[in-house]
């Protein structure tokens, strides 16, 4: 009987379960805390990365847009990939939907900033994004608003894939019981 990728699936799941607590109760107040948990930091390195990308895709989409489309770009792609995954592999979309909860909070909490300004940029002298395109739509009082709802949003995807890792993680332990074929 095959139990090792149900296994597997189970560890991780464990590990990304650790994750969603540190995401909702202490990575919004030591945002820009040196010691994040390794995956937090890796995901928070490709995030910055597609988040500076995503102003290059939303640039001829006018200066809101422009300003947003990092951020949209951060949360964009990792549901993307949750998409096609369903498609392809369904029983691993638990993956890139908690990667797109977690973009969905980190963006929070820089949406959450843009009326205080107080985060590191990664250059001095840049733009705080969502300080301008809220300003300049005369939306900044609502950005309390718009990052809890972004934040909760997030949060209640990484709990669905959690919830949906368990439940392919247990049909696969009972599939693998029973002598059945595991997907990939």
């Amino acid at each position: 009987m095959n139990y090792i990728l149900p296994s597997i699936k189970s560890l991780i799941l464990l590990y990304l379960g650790s994750l969603v607590l540190y995401s909702a109760f202490v990575y919004p107040y030591e945002f820009q805390s040196a010691n994040p948990p390794f995956l937090i930091f890796i995901m928070d390195a490709v995030n910055l990365i597609v988040h500076e990308a995503g102003h290059f895709f939303f640039k001829f989409l006018g200066r809101t847009l422009y300003l947003m489309g990092g951020t949209i770009m951060q949360i964009l792609l990792p549901l993307g990939i949750a998409v096609f995954v369903w498609f392809k592999a369904r029983d691993w979309v638990f993956l890139p939907l908690f990667w797109t909860g977690h973009a969905m909070i980190n963006g929070s909490i820089y949406i959450y900033d843009a009326r205080f300004m107080n985060l590191q940029l990664i250059r001095e002298g840049l733009l705080h994004d969502w300080f301008y395109a809220l300003s300049e739509n005369n939306w900044l009082n609502a950005h309390d608003d718009i990052a809890y709802t972004v934040g909760i949003l997030g949060f209640l995807a990484m709990v669905t894939a959690i919830a949906h890792g368990i439940n392919t993680t247990i049909s696969g332990f009972l599939r693998a019981s029973r002598g059945e074929e595991l997907p990939a």
